[in-house]
């Protein structure tokens, strides 16, 4: 048997089956690993097309209401506006209103010479009086620095997050715009105005005047 294995072996064709099976043998590992990755990539939902419209769609800005004193100055505060219809098949919520605006994109500068730990955004409309704030703490803004805050930084998580009674995260939505934390349910965009209120690092805090 070890002589026929030994002329068998020196045979062109045993050459080229071994190779064969060789091959096929590291295409079915290639496979099995290839799988495998795959399986560990996360994969990223694309965004719906109502969301990427509403995305590319241009910017109004609010009204900034500041005193000339104010240590952090708001640059510009803008807000994406939406159709009634648009806000239901986004949010599966009603509303009265015709047309709904998002809580603001708003960019602001520390003038400041000492440095900022904590910032407060309120969108108020005086005359309904009704608003909307946010408070966003444990900040290390240095003087001249800039700040930005995200519409979806409005949206809590757990106001994107579902809960099941074991108390488990059943599901995570992560799109803010179908929460409705991230649109305003003001009557009259018109009447918005955006503020800030700021706390330093030492702890002293300074509040816009009211007008």
């Amino acid at each position: 048997m070890n002589t026929w294995f030994k002329n068998n072996f020196n045979s062109t064709k045993f050459r080229v089956t071994t190779t064969i099976i060789t091959l096929l043998l590291l295409l079915l590992v290639g496979v099995a690993v290839a799988q495998t990755l795959k399986t560990n990539v996360p994969v990223i939902t694309p965004k719906d097309d109502l969301t990427e419209q509403i995305e590319k769609s241009p910017d109004f800005s609010l009204t900034i209401e500041q005193d000339e004193d104010a240590p952090m100055k708001i640059l510009e505060a803008k807000v994406k506006e939406i159709s009634l219809s648009d806000y239901e098949k986004l949010t599966s919520e009603k509303s009265e209103l015709q047309k709904i605006i998002s809580v603001p994109q708003v960019k602001m500068v520390n003038v400041s010479d000492k440095t900022i730990t904590g910032v407060s955004l309120l969108i108020d409309d005086k005359e309904a009086e009704i608003g909307k704030g946010i408070y966003l703490r444990e900040q290390n803004i240095k003087p001249g620095e800039t700040f930005n805050v995200s519409r979806a930084g409005f949206v809590r998580p757990e106001q994107i997050t579902s809960v099941n009674d074991a108390g488990n995260i059943s599901s995570i939505n992560k799109n803010p715009m179908k929460n409705s934390a991230f649109w305003l349910p003001f009557p009259d965009n018109n009447r918005l105005k955006v503020r800030t209120f700021v706390e330093f690092s030492d702890g002293t805090k300074w509040f816009n005047r009211e007008k």
